[in-house]
């Protein structure tokens, strides 16, 4: 079995004790592997645009064990975009992606990794329950007041939106979606029933929890 590690396989089956079968390409036999030592294909590739997924920190941090650990500097590429470097890295198959915006290279879970440009807030819809970043005040007001114009600025201007110093009392704070504007900003109605509208910089969708990979049939790889 040593020589099969690296090796794409498919799987057969899955026993009462989660091990699985997997049957090796290329002719290579049919072997039982323990779950922790299979992943799926990464669907990315180096050179690929991708963006980190804006989980919160905690669930970034979690997500991270055994992925390259996390680094404080990590808090800030949540939500923001960057290039595949290499995928596969580490015991699970990370992805190692090079920011736009800082040019440091960071691995991680694959499963934090979306492909192309998007938006924090692009799941979200009038209902969804949020987080705001929690960020130092000097933090959410440079993120706040970074618009891509002067076309921007106005629209920002118009809808309310920029950065007011009442409005660091609720970073970090959760609160529901009341409006989505087209640029992604959202206006928020928090939990003591106070409305702003925010920058999708500074919002965190609310975390789903996707279901496991490994299926009957799956491509793997050991």
């Amino acid at each position: 079995m040593e020589l099969m590690l690296g090796m794409g396989g498919t799987v057969e089956a899955i026993d009462s004790d989660g091990d699985v079968r997997v049957e090796m390409d290329g002719g290579g036999g049919s072997f039982l592997w323990n779950p922790m030592l299979l992943q799926p294909p990464s669907p990315f590739s180096p050179g690929d645009k991708v963006t980190i997924r804006a989980w919160s920190v905690s669930e970034a941090q979690a997500a991270q064990v055994g992925h390259g650990g996390w680094s404080r500097s990590m808090e800030m590429m949540l939500g923001k975009t960057g290039v595949v470097e290499n995928v596969g890295e580490g015991a699970r198959g990370g992805v190692r992606v090079k920011m736009d915006v800082s040019g440091d290279s960071k691995l991680w879970n694959p499963e934090m990794v979306l492909r192309g440009w998007v938006k924090p807030t692009a799941s979200l819809s009038v209902g969804s329950r949020v987080t705001i970043r929690c960020l130092s005040e000097d933090e959410a007001r440079a993120a706040a007041q970074d618009t891509d114009g002067r076309e921007a600025a106005a629209a920002a201007a118009a809808a309310g939106c920029g950065w007011r110093p009442e409005m660091a009392q609720y970073l970090g704070k959760a609160g529901v979606v009341l409006h989505k504007y087209e640029d992604g900003d959202v206006r928020v109605k928090f939990d003591d029933g106070a409305e702003s509208v925010w920058s999708y910089r500074l919002v965190l969708p609310a975390l789903t929890t996707e279901p496991s990979p490994l299926r009957f049939h799956r491509v793997v790889r050991i």
